[in-house]
């Protein structure tokens, strides 16, 4: 039950950063960038937004195919800190690409003891995320590399 209520909450961020992609007007400021496998992409616009319950998403896109999202606990973060990258239990991490849609939907021993290091300035978050493994939200056999730094516009 507990895996699936982890795939249905992954699932419904997957739905939202989707939906949201589509409806921000692009910037021109370089905010980082994201690797998913061996494509880097460029954010063009950042994104702030309640998902489901309580959990606060951080959203970045470059275009409307391809999203990554990152899901805090209760509040977004208003200090510099670390997260677990360690399956839901830190920070949650979903990035989509070209309709493919990447999470962190269960533990394995690759991402073990990585963290997402967090810095606040200025009101606005800049996340750094190590390369870890995310895997895909419809075939859990399915994986790929993801490390990115980005920050909030």
């Amino acid at each position: 039950m507990k895996k699936q209520t982890k795939n249905l909450l992954m699932m419904a961020i997957a739905v939202s950063l989707f939906a949201i992609s589509c409806t921000k007007e692009n910037n021109t400021a370089n905010n980082g960038t994201w690797t998913l496998g061996s494509t880097t992409y460029t954010a063009k616009t950042s994104v702030r937004e309640s998902v489901t319950g309580t959990d606060k998403t951080l959203s970045f896109n470059d275009g409307p195919n391809n999203v990554v999202g990152f899901s805090f606990k209760s509040s977004y973060p208003t200090s510099n800190s670390s997260y677990n990258l360690f399956g839901l239990s830190g920070v949650g991490v979903i990035a989509i690409s070209n309709s493919k849609s990447y999470g962190l939907t269960k533990e394995t021993p690759y991402n073990n003891g990585k963290v997402a290091t967090v810095t606040v300035s200025g009101g606005k978050i800049k996340i750094t995320t190590p390369t870890i493994w995310l895997f895909n939200l419809s075939n859990a056999n399915d994986s790929i590399q993801f490390s990115g730094t980005l920050t909030e516009f």
